[in-house]
């Protein structure tokens, strides 16, 4: 067994070369089982909730936790010593468990492997900036938002990045950022309770790492964002039915902060349309038979089911 072994700046990104020749197939099919099936189980909410996380865990936090377990596991079995002194919030759980040396000036690199996420809903997109510029935003943000409900709204949208200009144009529109946190009326379920059953779904699949750092994966990107993303669902489907809101559509296939708008769409029973922002790379199978309609630039583009097509021409694709 040779002796130490760092974990740095220059190995960080290196890791996974010991896994080099070795068939992964079986840890694919794992990771689409786990992320597939987190939801199952949990009542009432169990259709709604299943485009909610699966890309997230699918695509990034799942993979990243098996190739650095795998591994790291490999690490320890080579090494007397490993210390770790660059990191990510998955390779800090992984280590600590196997009981690797944690500097404690240790840099973190979530950013630089996508395992971080700005738009959950404790990092809503209209909180960013200075104090100065939040104030503003917000002042400008109700001004929009009560004349917007004083002329009557017809279509709330959420705008990814590409398709201002093509909303712009919707009469009788609002962008779902200007409606505003507060507590909703609706009762919120018993989120102890679904993380409960969660956990359980986990703990009962036959997989080939710890079950506990899946759990603790969950409990540090998933769990503490139910309580923010059922109000956020909540309120905008209390907006939805109080204004009498005919259409709902969402830029994203990806992004939870925009999947909560569909799923107030399908609580309040109203049309939904889910369309692209830029060239379509992401495709979420759980939005399958839970859209209205889908919109189309191109006919290369993957189609969800039950959805109707609405072919359309983006100022951005000109």
């Amino acid at each position: 067994m040779m002796k130490d072994f760092s974990i740095n700046e220059d190995s960080l990104f290196d890791l996974d070369s010991v896994l080099e020749g070795q068939n992964l197939a079986k840890y694919d099919l794992e990771i689409k089982q786990i992320s597939d099936n987190l939801w199952i189980g949990v009542g009432e909410f169990e259709e709604l909730l299943q485009p909610f996380f699966n890309l997230f865990l699918k695509n990034e936090l799942l993979p990243s936790l098996y190739i650095n377990y795998l591994s790291m596991v490999q690490l320890n079995n080579k090494f007397e010593n490993v210390s770790v002194k660059a990191s990510t919030s998955i390779i800090d759980m992984i280590g600590k468990k196997l009981l690797f040396q944690m500097d404690s000036n240790r840099k973190n690199f979530d950013d630089g492997f996508m395992l971080k996420r700005s738009h959950f809903f404790i990092n809503n997109p209209m909180n960013n900036g200075s104090f100065w510029k939040r104030i503003l935003r917000v002042i400008k943000g109700r001004f929009i938002y009560y004349w917007k409900v004083l002329t009557g709204v017809d279509v709330i949208y959420l705008n990814a990045g590409k398709l201002k200009k093509d909303f712009s144009l919707i009469p009788n529109s609002l962008n779902a950022l200007y409606i505003f946190d507060r507590e909703p009326k609706q009762e919120l379920p018993d989120l102890e309770n679904l993380k409960k059953i969660v956990i359980s779904n986990i703990e009962k699949m036959n997989i080939s790492i710890p079950s506990e750092l899946i759990i603790e994966l969950l409990n540090q990107n998933l769990f503490n964002n139910l309580l923010p993303m059922f109000k956020r669902i909540f309120i905008l489907a209390e907006f939805i039915q109080k204004n009498n809101v005919q259409l709902v559509i969402s830029s994203s296939s990806s992004n939870e902060f925009f999947l909560a708008l569909l799923a107030a769409a399908k609580i309040s029973k109203t049309e939904s349309l889910i369309i692209s922002h830029g060239m379509p790379s992401i495709f979420n199978p759980k939005l399958n038979n839970y859209c209205s309609y889908q919109g189309l630039i191109n006919n290369f583009e993957p189609i969800y089911d039950g959805a109707k097509i609405m072919e359309f021409k983006a100022s951005w694709f000109e």
